[in-house]
């Protein structure tokens, strides 16, 4: 009886073998999905990484090309205000200008032909 009990032995043994190789090929195959999502996601990332450091490059180019029309838009309203000042200097010396001499057509000094 040892003889059929060691056989039985042995086939349950051949039979938890198998159940283990099964077990470690579907490990395995399980272990190297997850590797191949793993790889898929870091490359993912790295898209996802150059995507945006595009987006910073072109966002600090556009940043660039704002500051320059900002400065550019300062500068021209400097040189308008300058001119715009300027013109109303001329036109407070123009109207001055032209109330003395309207007084004096007034008072008869200019223009008129008459002499006090």
């Amino acid at each position: 009886m040892a003889e059929p009990e060691w056989k039985g032995r042995v086939d349950r043994l051949d039979e938890v073998t198998i159940v283990q190789t099964r077990l470690m090929v579907r490990l395995e195959q399980k272990y190297d999905e997850a590797i191949q999502r793993h790889d898929d996601a870091v490359k993912k990332h790295d898209e996802e990484i150059a995507d945006l450091r595009d987006a910073m490059v072109s966002l600090n180019a556009a940043q660039a090309k704002t500051n320059a029309a900002v400065e550019m838009t300062s500068e021209n309203l400097e040189k308008l205000r300058s001119v715009v000042g300027d013109g109303i200097s001329e036109l407070r010396a123009t109207q001055v200008n032209l109330m003395k001499t309207f007084d004096q057509f007034i008072r008869g000094k200019e223009g008129n032909g008459r002499k006090p």
